[in-house]
């Protein structure tokens, strides 16, 4: 599984312009610019080109060198190697300016191609993360990622993590692709879609409108993009489930939060690989989730 192959002898597929100069088409090129101050990358510090990084039988085919990213301390987890965070760009407000959304989706796609081509000489697993908008997918990854819980609620517009899991005796780069849940992005977020090997579908236990659009929006646009591609439905926020507050509120509209047994049944129902759930904040069964996609 990779994000990108290029078979021998083939083009190599063009990269747009990202702040005025042409993207090198080669990979050890595009490592290079991207080193050197690239707009894309340039807030990360932790970038090191390391040409010696094992990889899988597959990838030491590959003649160029390969561009690791590391966080400045390892991850304490014995199942998460490395945990960099590759890339992103953030809008400031719930709805975007509408003359902006191009701009945006035009930086994306080069953010998206720059990832890819990174880490095409890895064995990969590209895992594409999507669902209603609050529903806590970012603090999701970040947490998985980084051990850490974000303090503040930012919408997203791309972001794009990676860790090093081993399955069996290889390891493998776990690559994880958080998207836009507002409808404001529904022509953006598709181009995360390309090449995905499984998707995760995650919807709040505290709200039930985002549950049932797993059904009505989610699982219709993903298998209209990506038929076929196996889907993990994830019910998140479970510390809140029992929390009276959230339960008051939802008894005022006359709803509940999101019982497990209503998961695992929707989840049959859409023929879903699996129903699981989890707790960014208390990182309740959080690895399970992701031990699920490997």
């Amino acid at each position: 599984m990779s994000f990108a192959r290029w078979p021998t002898g083939s083009s190599r597929p063009h990269l747009p312009h990202v702040d005025g100069p042409l993207l090198p088409r080669k990979p050890a090129l595009l490592c290079s610019w991207l080193l050197k101050g690239s707009s894309v990358l340039k807030s990360s510090p932790c970038l090191k080109l390391d040409p010696h990084h094992p990889t899988s039988k597959r990838a030491r085919a590959a003649t160029f060198g390969l561009l690791r990213l590391r966080l400045p301390s390892p991850s304490p987890s014995p199942s998460r190697l490395t945990s960099p965070r590759l890339a992103s760009t953030r809008l400031d407000s719930t709805r975007p300016d509408r003359s902006s959304l191009a701009s945006h989706r035009f930086f994306t796609l080069c953010l998206l191609r720059s990832a890819t081509t990174i880490m095409a000489v890895v064995a990969t697993i590209k895992c594409v993360v999507v669902g209603d908008g609050a529903v806590g997918k970012t603090c999701l990854l970040i947490s998985y990622t980084t051990n850490k819980f974000p303090s503040e609620y930012v919408p997203t517009v791309f972001d794009n993590y990676a860790v090093t899991v081993m399955i069996g005796d290889e390891p493998y780069t776990l690559g994880l692709f958080d998207t836009a849940g507002q409808e404001d992005y529904d022509r953006l977020r598709p181009l995360s879609y390309p090449q995905t090997d499984v998707f995760l579908v995650c919807f709040s236990v505290t709200s039930p409108a985002s549950f049932e659009n797993v059904r009505e929006k989610w699982f219709p646009e993903v298998h209209h993009h990506c038929p076929g591609v196996p889907c993990l439905i994830v019910g998140t926020q479970v510390d809140l489930r029992d929390d009276p507050s959230v339960k008051e509120k939802l008894m005022k509209q006359k709803m509940t939060p999101v019982r497990r047994e209503d998961g695992e049944r929707m989840a049959k129902e859409l023929h879903a690989v699996k129903y699981v759930e989890c707790s960014a904040l208390t990182q309740f069964k959080l690895k399970d989730v992701f031990d699920e996609v490997g």
